[in-house]
């Protein structure tokens, strides 16, 4: 009993080593033949990713949760002042929010499921989504808009659509180059880029 015993744990250990080689093997594939603006990615081993089937969107989404999930501090800011003013963001509002260098971590939760979390001293937020689908989303100063996010080419393409006549539309749009986490906001012909590295 003991011998058959040590038999059945040893087939299992190897049955275990040969699903997690088979899925490396599988991740490295996807990760070789997918780029975000031509920085090659690491095949993340996590098991949400493992469970993505091989159709073109499930590479886009095990490309992007590799390379963009994690926590990311802000290190560069160009023109965000008139990006909030264009949006209808207050002077108050706009002067202490210009003054931070905030954190924000993404995160893959699950399936079609992702947060984006902002922490700073003013206020922490948290925006919860589902891809390709449209929700009212509240915005740190208060507005709400009817939103949504999508994957497009490697970019996390966030469309704000005002509801009230007073507010103002708005696309976001994020993505990797090199080491960093780009994110250029655009209301009418006002463009500000922000630039993040990993924390």
């Amino acid at each position: 009993m003991s011998v058959s015993l040590v038999s059945y744990q040893f087939t299992v250990a190897e049955t275990t080593e040969r699903v997690k080689n088979q899925a490396a093997t599988t991740l490295a594939a996807i990760s070789s033949d997918q780029s975000l603006h031509g920085t090659p990615l690491i095949a993340a081993q996590d098991s949400h990713l493992v469970r993505c089937s091989n159709s073109s969107a499930s590479r886009n989404l095990v490309a992007m949760a590799s390379a963009i999930e994690g926590r990311w501090k802000l290190v560069d800011s160009d023109n965000f002042d008139e990006y909030m003013k264009e949006v209808g963001v207050g002077l108050i509002t706009r002067k202490a929010a210009g003054a931070l260098k905030p954190t924000i971590e993404i995160k893959h939760v699950g399936g079609d499921t992702w947060q984006i979390n902002q922490f700073s001293t003013f206020k922490n937020t948290t925006l919860e989504f589902t891809l390709n689908k449209e929700f009212d989303e509240t915005t740190p100063d208060g507005r709400t808009l009817r939103s949504i996010l999508e994957l497009k080419d490697g970019k996390l393409i966030h469309t704000q659509k005002k509801i009230k006549p007073e507010d103002k539309d708005s696309l976001i749009t994020r993505w990797i180059e090199g080491d960093k986490l780009h994110v250029t906001l655009q209301s009418g012909n006002v463009v500000s880029h922000r630039a993040y590295e990993r924390e």
